[in-house]
């Protein structure tokens, strides 16, 4: 699955973001996702960053120079107590396993995130 996440993902990092996003937005309650604009006068924007909230860590998947990076961040009372960079191997590999033991709708959500990364 990492080999179709980072085919994927090379192809046009603004393009997968985007799709990424649509996708998680439409299976998983509560995700946010900043976008900023592609230049200071541009009327056009892309995606900077996805976070997929759940009740231990908060997954974010942000691109930093044109390369996507994977962190758990850990809260407490709205302050980041802990933040974990993660491979990304390990950041698809922890998503799904939240996605399928939250709720049976998740399972749903993880499915449909492996088959968009098979795509």
């Amino acid at each position: 699955m990492m080999a179709a996440f980072n085919r994927k993902s090379n192809e046009d990092m603004a393009l997968f973001m985007e799709s990424l996003g649509i996708k998680l937005s439409d299976i998983v309650p509560g995700v946010d996702i900043k976008r900023v604009k592609d230049s200071f006068l541009s009327k056009n924007t892309h995606i900077q960053s996805i976070t997929i909230p759940f009740k231990e860590c908060k997954y974010i998947l942000e691109v930093i120079n044109k390369v996507p990076v994977g962190k758990c961040v850990k809260e407490s009372g709205g302050v980041i107590i802990k933040t974990d960079t993660l491979t990304m191997d390990d950041w698809v590999t922890n998503l799904m396993i939240e996605l399928e033991k939250t709720t049976n709708t998740n399972v749903n959500a993880a499915d449909a995130l492996h088959k968009f990364l098979m795509e």
